[in-house]
């Protein structure tokens, strides 16, 4: 059985408006002559018939639907038939009662489903399974997908970004063919929805999604905003002007290339700006397009939009915006300053729970005679569950308050609510030489949780056991130690039916174990929230105010631990540079003298490590001892003393980080490279079908990043990359060696590069190939010519390849992508069983003094 959203139903009026009954079918009769004989017909003549205009908006409620086949939890590798079935070009529309065996083993089959009232998917199947509908169209046109709870939608061989958590924001644009069109949906949750809605122009200003600061009354200021601009047209949007008018000044900015049938939000810098009054201030957009022809700028605005923002005092509640470091992004906090601001005011870094928006959670704390509250917002309400990129943005909104506000360094404290207070905890863990005191309310223990090695009775395979160590590498049972230092206040309501009880007592009870200023509460009778003295109460005021971070003279010992440095690699006067083993916990428990300037303590799994010296006096040797390895009396030389343990397990004196090694800053791990302003850069040399794939893939990795984060990373071809115009911003190529010119003005010297037939890793008389036209290949290199920048890649030997890697979860919160991956062709459906390799480059990027698992040991 097939489906149709069929046009011709609906297309008597577009929707909204008041159309006529529709004309019942009569028989007409031929014309008669005077004599009453019948004339031909067609003999005069006659107007052309009227087309019915097309529908604004096609909602969608008739579905094929299939329950979830892949494998639930959050993972490195994912096994899906239908992912599978996408990439190797096998898939088709399928009919009712067609079965589909899960990665589970079980045989699923295609039902009949149709929406409700409401237009929802409600049933079982609508949590993480597949929808299909046909929409029916007499012309090609262009319209909006809006797909809520939806994870993705493919079309047409290319996949887009869903509205996972039905917030209701703008559509993506998509295409209609004439004729018959194919929706493929995976769902996210019950209650999903879906309509085709025409663009209110080809090219729009979005101002649902815009990020808007307020301004602050009678000040001069320069302020940031962003809104997304829908491009839904054929072409990229190249070089268009923004005029811009707010408070009497008219600036304007140039905007970023924006490609084709895609959504991309861009920042707008708002100079020198200065707000009288406190009506609020109208920041009116337009948009003006370059011509292709001419090459100037049009005179006639493309897309228009008017924007209210607030005006505060300066002494109240306000919404400030930053750029991101992360992808130059506009992000928002709230702030709420002290009503006595001095040089020592405390800091609180109020963390929300998962769906609460940081302007209203902020309105939860009444202002403070002692301490700055700032509420970040995790780049979306969900975003990254205050994981990978948002735990970047709790500490980018934490310093970019402080630099505007006089406070004290060593009066930071840490609050957080539920899944905010798991966050909460992470960073004081993370950084806990940071913050001076910690309080969770109703806080889970673990986002990710992976079961240890053995907990079943077995023991999983190398490569299963290296794409797990992550995970396990970073569970809070492992990092607790870390908060030694920090006053923690954990408090639980007795009856939370959101966090399980039991997770808050294994924290009271591991803890209390060791911990000197830890207090823990159950508060009987409570939920996960009370209202607002579930996080604005007295007595974590009280516990806040008289706290303060030691100072690094003052601490005699340190014991520090951390899953990766690129998570975490620094304590005080410690840090911990590189690992031996990858993604093994790390520890360090190091005692200081500061008289006889002498470090004494003992190491797990650390290969280089660095110690501060410039919290002493001026030392002409120092002595350390490590390990239980003879003691080494060096002579300083700078304010950081670095020392290597060689392949015998002895410690020397090392110097500066060579610049072609793993660093704390560039350290591998494939998310990395999403960072630092990462440009998407597609390859155009392949064939009209890679070339078509590399573009889709960059997009829709772009668009998630604005979908799930707020982001906004640069897309761009080949042919317009200029390595030498930004040398130390990451690069993501699409493609491979093969397909794509950056290749080689980044990765020309790498021991891994990716053909058109196989993989080569290794170098000179050691290489070693992975011979096929299917295979993917995730890898995160350092930058050729750079010594802080990455680059990624995605990409395959062929198409085939290619598409394996398009629904990769390199954007899941808490996984944990290693340096390579190679992937085979049946891996999508054998998971792990087909991952030609998989592992960790050494500490000098190499291929041999790393840790790599190949499926073919023979080889």
């Amino acid at each position: 059985m097939r489906l149709c959203a069929v046009l011709a139903i609906v297309l008597i009026a577009p929707l909204g408006t008041n159309a006529p009954a529709a004309p019942q079918a009569v028989e007409i009769a031929a014309p008669t002559s005077g004599n009453g004989t019948p004339q031909a017909l067609g003999d005069e003549p006659r107007e052309a018939p009227i087309e019915p205009p097309l529908p604004a908006e096609i909602p969608l409620r008739e579905f094929l639907v299939l329950p979830r086949v892949d494998l639930p939890g959050r993972r490195v590798l994912h096994q899906d038939p239908i992912d599978a079935a996408l990439a190797a070009g096998q898939w088709r529309s399928p009919a009712a009662g067609e079965g589909v065996v899960s990665a589970e083993g079980d045989t699923v089959t295609w039902q009949v489903a149709v929406a409700d009232p409401k237009g929802r998917l409600m049933g079982p199947y609508a949590a993480g399974g597949y929808a299909v509908a046909t929409v029916a169209s007499p012309a090609p046109r262009r319209m909006l997908l809006m797909a809520g709870r939806c994870v993705a939608v493919w079309k047409d061989g290319a996949w887009l970004p869903g509205d996972v958590y039905g917030s209701g924001s703008i559509g993506m644009p998509v295409s209609l063919n004439e004729g018959e069109n194919t929706l493929l949906f995976q769902l996210a949750r019950p209650g999903f929805t879906a309509k085709l809605v025409e663009p209110p122009a080809p090219i729009a200003l979005e101002p649902r999604d815009a990020t808007l600061p307020d301004l602050v009354a009678g000040e001069e200021q320069t302020a940031w905003t962003a809104i997304p601009i829908v491009n839904a047209t054929d072409r990229p949007l190249v070089d268009a002007e923004l005029r811009i008018s707010l408070a009497g000044k008219r600036l304007r900015e140039v905007l970023p290339r924006i490609e084709a049938m895609s959504v991309a939000k861009v920042p707008i810098r708002l100079l020198g700006v200065r707000p009288e009054g406190e009506a609020g201030a109208e920041l009116k957009l337009a948009l003006h397009p370059r011509s292709v022809t001419t090459g100037g700028v049009s005179p006639d605005p493309a897309a228009e939009a008017t924007l209210k923002l607030a005006v505060r005092k300066p002494t109240e509640r306000r919404v400030c915006t930053l750029v991101s470091r992360v992808d130059g992004s506009v992000q928002a906090y709230s702030l709420v300053p002290a009503t006595e601001p001095s040089d020592e005011s405390g800091v609180v870094l109020a963390l929300h729970d998962l769906g609460i928006d940081h302007a209203a959670f902020a309105k939860n704390f009444t202002p403070k005679p002692w301490a700055h509250v700032v509420v970040p917002q995790n780049r979306r309400p969900v975003g990254f569950v205050w994981e990978d990129w948002g735990a970047r943005d709790a500490m980018e909104a934490l310093a970019d308050a402080r630099r505007q506000l006089p406070n004290n360094a060593r009066r930071v404290c840490l609050l957080g609510h539920g899944y905010g207070g798991y966050g909460a905890r992470r960073l004081a863990m993370r950084m806990p030489d940071q913050f001076a005191a910690l309080a969770t309310v109703g806080a889970p223990l673990d986002f990710v949780h992976t079961p240890e090695l053995g907990d079943d009775g077995t023991t999983a395979p190398p490569v299963v056991d290296l794409l797990e160590r992550g995970s396990r590498a970073r569970s809070t049972a492992r990092l607790l130690p870390n908060l030694t230092p920090v006053a923690t206040l954990a408090w639980h309501g007795a009856d939370d039916k959101r966090t399980p009880l039991a997770d808050a007592r294994f924290v009271r009870a591991r803890l209390g174990a060791f911990h000197a200023d830890f207090r823990y509460r159950e508060l009987p009778g409570a939920g996960h929230w009370w209202g607002k003295e579930t996080v604005d109460s007295p007595e974590i005021d009280a516990f806040f105010q008289s706290r303060r971070t030691a100072e690094p003279k003052d601490i005699e010992q340190i014991d520090f631990t951390t899953a990766h440095p690129a998570e975490a690699s620094r304590r005080h006067w410690v840090t911990i540079e590189q690992q031996v083993t990858a993604y093994q916990v790390s520890r360090v428990v190091l005692t200081q003298d500061t008289n006889n300037a002498s470090f004494r303590g003992r190491t797990v799994n650390v290969r280089r490590l660095g110690i501060d010296l410039d919290h002493l006096s001026s030392p002409r040797e120092v002595a350390v001892t490590l390990d239980d390895t003879k003691t080494l009396k060096i002579k300083p030389t700078g304010k950081r003393l670095w020392l290597e343990r060689d392949a015998e397990g002895q410690w020397a004196k090392a110097g500066r980080s060579d610049v072609d090694e793993k660093t704390a800053s560039r350290g591998g791990l494939l998310k990395s490279a999403l960072n630092n302003r990462a440009v998407l850069v597609y390859g155009t040399r392949g064939t009209d079908e890679e070339n078509a794939w590399a573009m889709a893939k960059a997009r829709y990795d772009a668009m998630t990043f604005w979908r799930r984060g707020n982001g906004a990373l640069e897309v761009l071809p080949d042919t317009l990359f200029q390595p030498q115009s930004a040398p130390n911003r990451n690069v993501v190529l699409y493609g491979n060696a093969k397909t794509n010119a950056a290749w080689p003005s980044v990765l020309s010297t790498s021991p891994v590069q990716l053909r058109s037939d196989r993989v080569d890793v290794g170098l000179k008389g050691a290489v070693r190939p992975e011979m096929g036209d299917g295979l993917a290949l995730v890898m995160v290199r350092p930058r050729q010519g750079s010594t802080v920048a990455s680059v990624a890649v995605v990409g395959g030997t062929g198409i085939r390849g290619m598409r394996m890697t398009d629904r990769l979860r390199y954007f899941t919160p808490g996984v944990v992508f290693p340096d390579l991956m190679i992937l085979g062709e049946r891996t999508l459906l054998e998971g792990s069983s087909d991952l030609r390799a998989a592992g960790y480059f050494g500490h000098d990027w190499n291929v041999g003094g790393g840790e790599i698992l190949w499926r073919d040991l023979a080889l």
